[in-house]
């Protein structure tokens, strides 16, 4: 597990270690008294272990508040990263848009499980057209 605390100006080292037996990556970035790492640092670390070409079948990722939306760029990356070997892909306690639901069922072809938050309004709005 990576404790990420803080933003850093610190460089990732190339190449990163050899990850073939990472199945499973999950980010909980609670706050503490530090601020929650940015998207930019969740990218950029789904960006280095691309590199090392790891098969993940799971991604987990659980933010301090719902009202937070992972964006659609950070999806698009994950998919097009590790869209063949995901099996499951979990988003606690914030949101995904319909446009990244979208990118996921079209990209993540081996997709079995898929955990979202759907407001209640939405719901009620869904269920209103039926």
């Amino acid at each position: 597990m990576v404790d990420i605390k803080q933003e850093s100006t610190h460089h990732l080292t190339l190449p990163p270690p050899p990850l073939r037996h990472l199945k499973h990556l999950a980010f909980d970035t609670k706050y503490t008294l530090q601020p929650s790492p940015s998207p930019a640092i969740l990218a950029t670390i789904l960006e280095h272990i691309k590199l090392s070409s790891p098969p993940l079948t799971a991604f987990t990722i659980k933010l301090p508040e719902r009202k937070v939306v992972i964006g659609e760029p950070f999806i698009a990356q994950l998919v097009k990263n590790h869209g063949d070997t995901l099996k499951r892909l979990a988003f606690l306690d914030c949101g995904v848009s319909l446009e990244s639901v979208g990118e996921i069922c079209k990209n993540a072809v081996h997709l079995e499980q898929l955990e979202v938050a759907i407001p209640m309004k939405d719901m009620v709005r869904s269920c209103s057209l039926c």
